[in-house]
């Protein structure tokens, strides 16, 4: 009996032993044979880069992807109506700052916040072959340290179907749904690497229990955690198929064995810079761009590189009403003369007075840098049809308490081709410690169709200097491409500061150039009654394109007549015999 009871007790005792024993290896099994909890992310909404739709794209976009990551079991989204309650208690309104981003995550106990902007939208085709294409960016960053720690750049493609007659806010819809879906389907495959500290190997250098195997690579960069808190940065080293080394680069507090390591998500770097043109129907195709590493081979022609920089650091603040003119670099003469282009004006007092502004930083929808600067103390700026190279600087965009110098070289403004101009503002904010920097959301202007000058060669009737019978006047001059309205003037005074003779509007095709537009059977005899063969009447053709806003630059005293004015010609009256008595 006494036998018995030692057996039963030498059983219990190599069952506690044989359990000791393999629980260890049970908890280090791979993630697949465990059932993981769902990571709890909040999302904030979106911002619309495109210029196309404005904030309902934006609203549309980040729909999208919470529809997508409602539908993975790894993720947990917070509802909008419970994150709208969260900014509004704590008194924040996009778009928000990355401090505001990491606020608003604690405030919803959120693991990871979710951002992300439309970043291109481009039509192309007509009909059934019309065809629509949207690029959108995600980040999730993580709410303990500030790091992205997944993301994804994705274009999403949409035809119209044989038959229906294409509509282009159900092509985007379409598009921007398909980006989404492919999006999160990106972030949801990505596993973040993970490893645990084993031990100190010398001073700064520790020995992870993750390798090759496990997705750790050389020159990884991890942020350490113990308990939810992070305590440091290390960076891979070395890497073996199930073990790595890493080397300490940030210790808030000493790193030591069991605390948990967690890679930073690098976003897929881009290897040249594209050009995105967003086009209507018959309109220029996108350039060609570069590939995108890891993600698509379909982003680059629609990615364009300035704008994705812009969403990691907004901060709010604005530079009011932008607006873009055609006209000539003359613009402040009494007869206007100069170089063709876009006058691109902004209040400088509006972002306190312009004290802490670095520069102002102008962009145009066909570029991804920025085609001008100008100095703080300047509210305006002109384009034209000049190549050169622009300097300007920019925020890191991993570390805003500094800014580095950037040189690209702007083709040449292209006449008679519609475009949008957009400023935003570079400026400093100095407190305690460092200088923090910010770059203001860009502010977009109206459309404006930059068009060269008429020359006087080009004013055909009446020839200059001839005399001409006042009460039958035609008048003929060339076209220029890109302009669809023109007027006439005539004046007594060379300057046209108060012309006598306006005309009605004459509409002709923006596409034909060199091409003869007229005027006739103009009475100009009841405008002029008492001028004699002597007098010299001026005369001038004003042109634009009717869809631009707010239009050209106008003369001095004109507010509201916005046409590029053709150099001026003249004429003069012929001796009409007395009437008979």
């Amino acid at each position: 009996m006494n036998l018995r009871k030692h057996v039963k007790l030498y059983r219990m005792i190599c069952w506690v032993a044989v359990f000791n024993i393999v629980m260890p290896f049970m908890s280090s099994l791979p993630a697949v044979a465990q059932v993981a909890a769902p990571m709890q992310v909040g999302v904030v909404e979106f911002r619309n880069d495109s210029g196309v739709q404005g904030k309902l794209l934006a609203r549309y976009a980040t729909d999208a992807v919470v529809i997508e990551m409602s539908k993975s079991a790894r993720l947990d989204v917070i509802s909008r109506q419970q994150t709208e309650q969260q900014m509004k208690e704590l008194g924040l309104t996009p778009p928000l700052s990355q401090v505001e981003l990491r606020k608003l995550g604690e405030a919803l106990a959120a693991e990871a916040m979710v951002e992300g902007a439309v970043k291109a939208v481009q039509l192309s085709g007509s009909g059934s072959s019309r065809r629509a294409a949207v690029t959108i960016v995600v980040r999730m960053v993580d709410q303990a340290s500030g790091e992205v720690i997944n993301g994804a750049i994705q274009t999403g493609f949409a035809t119209a179907s044989p038959g229906e007659p294409a509509d282009d806010d159900k092509l985007i819809t379409r598009a921007l749904n398909n980006a989404a879906y492919q999006a999160v389907k990106t972030m949801t495959e990505y596993v973040i690497p993970e490893a645990t500290v084993l031990a100190t190997i010398r001073t700064n250098e520790l020995l992870l229990n993750r390798g090759a195997r496990d997705g750790i690579k050389s020159g990884m960069k991890m942020i350490v955690t113990r308990l939810g808190e992070i305590i440091g940065e290390i960076k891979i080293t070395e890497v073996e198929p199930d073990q790595s080394t890493a080397y300490i680069t940030k210790a808030l507090r000493g790193i030591r064995p069991e605390d948990k390591c967690r890679a930073v998500f690098d976003m897929p770097a881009v290897e040249d810079i594209p050009t995105t043109v967003t086009t209507k129907t018959g309109g220029p195709a996108a350039k060609t761009g570069p590939k995108i590493g890891g993600i698509t081979k379909l982003v680059a022609p629609l990615l364009a590189l300035a704008f994705f920089a812009a969403m990691y650091k907004p901060h709010g603040e604005s530079i009011g009403i932008v607006t873009a003119e055609a006209g000539l670099s003359g613009y402040d003469l009494p007869v206007a003369s100069g170089t063709p282009g876009v006058r691109i004006k902004w209040n400088r007092e509006k972002l306190g007075k312009g004290t802490n502004v670095i520069e102002y930083h102008i962009w145009r929808d066909d570029l991804p840098d920025p085609v001008l600067v100008a100095r703080p103390s300047e509210g305006e700026a002109f384009d034209d049809a000049t190549a050169r190279e622009v300097e300007y600087q920019t925020v890191d965009p991993q570390d805003n308490t500094s800014i580095s110098s950037e040189t690209s070289t702007v083709p040449a403004l292209v006449l008679g081709r519609p475009h949008r101009y957009y400023v935003s503002a570079l400026y400093v904010v100095t407190s305690v410690g460092d200088p923090t920097y910010y770059e203001t959301e860009r502010v977009k202007t109206g459309q404006v169709t930059p068009l060269a000058q008429i020359p006087a060669a080009n004013l055909r009737q009446p020839v200059v200097g001839t005399q001409v019978d006042l009460r039958d006047v035609t008048f003929e001059w060339l076209s220029r491409a890109g302009a669809d309205t023109y007027i006439v003037e005539t004046s007594l005074d060379p300057t046209f500061s108060n012309p006598e003779y306006v005309s009605a509007q004459i509409r002709f095709s923006p596409s034909l150039d060199g091409q003869t537009v007229s005027l006739k059977n103009v009475n100009l005899s009841t405008v002029y009654p008492s001028v004699t063969s002597d007098t010299v009447i001026w005369w001038r053709v004003g042109c634009r394109a009717s869809t631009d806003s707010p239009g050209p630059i106008p003369p001095p005293g004109r507010p509201t007549m916005r046409y590029v004015y053709s150099e001026p010609s003249s004429f003069s009256p012929v001796e009409l015999p007395p009437p008979h008595p």
